[in-house]
């Protein structure tokens, strides 16, 4: 799926751990044709909304490619399908892979505007476009469960589920709902930054919610301890949050900052959060 860490040949996927990849190197809004710049700049009477065009974008309009490794093997590819595609891909890595450890990493490019969805999920939702989009991945994440079940690797396995960001305010419907946190994306308030986080592992952890601290910095030595690897001898960011989903202790991180580019904008300690 998406990669946006740097689409130059030195910052792809293959150069920085993974064996392998498939997807787009950048958002799927960007590569935009010079027929899609106009039509996207032109605003409904109301300032508030979006333009028109987002409503009901075309996928020629972006040409942004899709790579196999480090080879483009298509530009501006049928985003209706990138949600298939590349939950059908990770289907296929997970089979070959199924009798030794693997990492998957499925970073969708839905539900990020442009919004798509396959033929299948045209007006499926009450929620219009959006909620097409949201009900299509919901199937394919059911699609990787359904298939770690099949192989009977689910009590061998760990899924995260959770997101890099809040809604895309600017856009309106189109951009999703924070539900009762403030504001959305590129803002440092709860809206823009708390996001979903489920973790599902059969056998391993228990149901059960955890109102614990802890960030998307932390997977990486959490997955180490739960795996039983071998970290570098690095700085890093993280803590290791096994206690906390084994419903055994509290979460090691007590605070979190919070930047905006370079620039510190909130701090959280404990229960309380300083804006700057």
């Amino acid at each position: 799926g998406k990669w946006h860490l740097g689409h130059l040949p030195r910052h792809l996927p293959t150069r920085h751990g993974f064996d392998e990849w498939f997807g787009i190197p950048y958002s799927n809004d960007m590569d935009k044709t010079a027929h899609a710049r106009e039509i996207l700049k032109k605003s409904k009477s109301d300032s508030t909304l979006p333009a028109a065009g987002w409503f009901e974008p075309e996928s020629e309009w972006f040409e942004v490619p899709l790579m196999r490794g480090d080879i483009a093997i298509e530009h501006a590819p049928d985003q209706r399908l990138s949600t298939l595609q590349f939950t059908d891909a990770s289907l296929e890595f997970i089979r070959r892979h199924q009798r030794e450890p693997f990492f998957l990493y499925l970073s969708l490019s839905m539900p990020h505007v442009p919004l798509f969805r396959s033929p299948d999920f045209e007006d499926r939702s009450a929620g219009g476009l959006y909620g097409d989009v949201i009900e299509e991945l919901d199937f394919s994440v059911g699609r990787i469960l359904s298939e770690l079940r099949k192989l009977n690797l689910e009590k061998r396995t760990l899924v995260v589920f959770t997101s890099d960001n809040g809604p895309w305010l600017q856009f309106g419907t189109l951009g999703g709902s924070s539900g009762p946190f403030r504001a959305g994306k590129s803002t440092a308030w709860e809206g823009g930054f708390r996001v979903p986080a489920i973790f599902w592992a059969p056998g391993m952890i228990s149901p059960g919610s955890v109102q614990e601290m802890g960030s998307t910095l932390d997977f990486m030595r959490t997955f180490a301890s739960l795996t039983g690897s071998h970290l570098p001898h690095v700085e890093s960011d993280g803590f290791d949050l096994t206690d906390v989903l084994g419903h055994k202790g509290v979460s090691p991180r007590k605070e979190m900052y919070f930047y905006l580019g370079d620039r510190l904008a909130a701090v959280r300690q404990g229960a309380f959060k300083a804006h700057f």
